[in-house]
């Protein structure tokens, strides 16, 4: 019976450069996120605030960002309990307001839609799974990831 010798060399320089390199292509990925939903027009837009999402990258070398739409508003647009039909309807409720009477009453606020022509609801549902750009996120990641470790 043959005996067989091997040995095994963990190159640690170059895992560190391919852990560098999947940190910093999550990053790029995140802003090219953000940039394809800004680009594509659906956050609801009165006079930009809310389209000004940011990349929170805090735990980027935990492989997780975050794409953050910090307005008060934002959660209450993008989960739209009240059933608001983007550009079939001029007037949106942003909160309820107890009357004097004792009476919930809407406060409304008129949505411009001029600047973001497919604005919507639940805006990012195009790039999650399933979505009509779910392989945006992978591709890009991808592609970034080579470029780097090509580098």
């Amino acid at each position: 019976m043959a005996k067989v010798k091997s040995t095994v060399r963990i190159n640690t320089q170059v895992i560190k450069k391919l852990n560098r390199a999947g940190i910093t292509a999550l990053k790029e990925t995140a802003d090219a996120l953000l940039t394809e939903v800004t680009n594509a027009g659906v956050v609801p837009r009165d006079i930009g605030t809310l389209e000004d999402g940011f990349i929170d990258d805090t735990k980027a070398e935990q492989g997780k960002v975050s794409l953050v739409y910090s307005t008060p508003y934002a959660r209450r647009l993008y989960y739209n309990p009240d059933g608001f039909q983007f550009h079939q309807v001029k007037w949106y409720s942003f909160k309820r307001v107890k009357g004097k009477n004792g009476n919930w009453l809407k406060r409304k606020k008129k949505i411009k839609h001029d600047g973001n022509p497919n604005a919507k609801d639940h805006w990012l549902e195009d790039w999650q799974a399933g979505g009509k750009n779910a392989d945006f996120v992978p591709n890009t990641f991808r592609k970034i990831y080579k470029r780097l470790i090509n580098t």
